[in-house]
C-alpha cells in the first residue's frame, strides 16, 4: 500500500471520528435516541459511499477509464439513495414513526441501492465483454482478409498469373473481402479453416503443384467461404 492510499484512509477515518465527535458534542444526551444514532449511521454510510469512490480520481488514468461505466451507475444510484435516505429522515421525523419502522424503511432503501448498483455493474461488465468480443472478431476477420489480399497481390505478379488455377483462386479469394464480422463459434472455426486453406494454396503455388492438387483445396476453400458468408 503506497503513501497516497494510507493518507486517504487516514483522512477517511478522521472524517468518521470527527462526525461522531460532533454528534456527541452538539446533540444533548437526552436526544441521543435510537433514531438519532440511526440517522448518524445513515449519514456515515453515505459519507463512506462517496469517499470510497472519490479515491478513484487519484488512480492511474487507465484504471479510471476502465471504471467509468461502473462508476456512472454507482454515482447515480448513490445520489438517488442519498436524497431518499436524507429526505426520509425528515419525513419520518414529521410522521413520528417508531425506530423499528424507520429501521425497516432504511433497510429497504439500502437494499434497493445495492440492487441498482449490482445491476449497473452487471450491465457494464456485459457491455465491456460484448465490446471486447466484437473487437476480437473484427481483428480476427481483418487478419484473414489481409491474408487473402496478400495472396491475391502475389498471384497478380506471378509468371503463371493467367493460369486457370490462378484465375480460379483469385475469384475465390476476392469473396473473402465481403465477409462480415460474427462472434459465433462456427464463424471462428470457419475463419481458422479459411486461414489454413489460404496458406495451403500459397504453398501449392510456391511448389508449382499440378492442377489435380489445387482442385480439392480450392473446392474446400470455396465451400468454407460460402458457409462463412451465411453467419
Amino acid at each position: 500500500m503506497n503513501k497516497a492510499n494510507l493518507m486517504m484512509r487516514a483522512l477517511y477515518f478522521c472524517g468518521l471520528l470527527l462526525a461522531v465527535l460532533l454528534f456527541l458534542a452538539f446533540v444533548p444526551a437526552e436526544d441521543r435516541t435510537n433514531v438519532a444514532w440511526l440517522n448518524l449511521g445513515i449519514g456515515l454510510l453515505i459519507y463512506s459511499g462517496y469517499w470510497g469512490k472519490f479515491t478513484i480520481l487519484f488512480a492511474p488514468i487507465q484504471k479510471f477509464a476502465n471504471n467509468i461505466p461502473t462508476l456512472s451507475s454507482y454515482w447515480i444510484a448513490l445520489a438517488i439513495y442519498s436524497v431518499v435516505a436524507v429526505g426520509g429522515m425528515f419525513v419520518f421525523a414529521r410522521m413520528e414513526l417508531s425506530f423499528s419502522r424507520q429501521l425497516l424503511f432504511h433497510a429497504i432503501f439500502l437494499f434497493a441501492f445495492f440492487l441498482v448498483v449490482a445491476s449497473g455493474v452487471w450491465a457494464s461488465a456485459w457491455v465491456r465483454k460484448s465490446d471486447e468480443a466484437e473487437g476480437e472478431t473484427i481483428s480476427r476477420l481483418r487478419t484473414v482478409q489481409s491474408q487473402a489480399a496478400s495472396l491475391l497481390a502475389e498471384l497478380e505478379i506471378r509468371p503463371d498469373a493467367t493460369s486457370a488455377m490462378a484465375v480460379q483462386a483469385r475469384g475465390i479469394l476476392e469473396d473473402v473481402s465481403f465477409l462480415a464480422g460474427s462472434t459465433s463459434p462456427q464463424a471462428l472455426a470457419l475463419e481458422r479453416e479459411i486461414s489454413g486453406l489460404i496458406d495451403e494454396v500459397r504453398g501449392l503455388f510456391d511448389d508449382g503443384a499440378p492442377t489435380e492438387k489445387f482442385e480439392p483445396v480450392l473446392a474446400r476453400l470455396r465451400l468454407a467461404i460460402r458457409q462463412r458468408k451465411t453467419l
